[in-house]
């Protein structure tokens, strides 16, 4: 089996990140509408806050990290879409799809309204997929993973 090719977060990522964050609220602020930057900028914020390696694909393996030991990572972004009142996003806000591909744990990112990291939550798959139980949607509120999970950041 071919190994998945990973990129670390560098400077010159930072840097165009950096520029994307005001383009998209400015965007949004025009708009009404969301640019769709949002995951990727928070997988981004993650990784390099935690040290993993970004997956090059982000869709062909179902998780979108390694860890320092080698894990894999599903990386969950969630961004306040409540106007300027409301920095974070409410605990009933839901994550995406969580893929049926193997994994080894997953991390739900919490963002503000300008793209601040504000928490990260782990969970294992173990207890992510014992939530799916009797269910069909494969996703989870914002207050059920932080349940089952545990704050790592900050």
């Amino acid at each position: 089996m071919k190994t998945p090719e990973t990129i670390r977060v560098t400077p010159a990522i930072h840097a165009v990140v950096a520029q994307v964050i005001p383009l998209a609220l400015r965007f949004e602020d025009l708009t009404g509408r969301k640019l769709g930057v949002s995951a990727n900028v928070g997988e981004i914020l993650v990784a390099s806050k935690l040290g993993l390696r970004l997956m090059k694909s982000d869709i062909e393996q179902g998780y979108d990290a390694f860890d320092t030991s080698g894990k894999r990572v599903q990386i969950k972004v969630r961004r306040s879409e409540a106007g300027r009142g409301r920095e974070i996003p409410s605990s009933t806000s839901r994550t995406g799809r969580f893929s049926e591909h193997p994994y080894d744990y997953a991390l739900l990112a919490i963002l503000t309204r300008d793209y601040g990291l504000h928490e990260i939550y782990r969970a294992t798959r173990a207890s992510i997929e014992a939530s799916f139980r009797g269910r069909t949607r494969r996703d989870l509120s914002i207050g059920k993973f932080q349940k089952i999970g545990r704050k790592i950041y900050p």
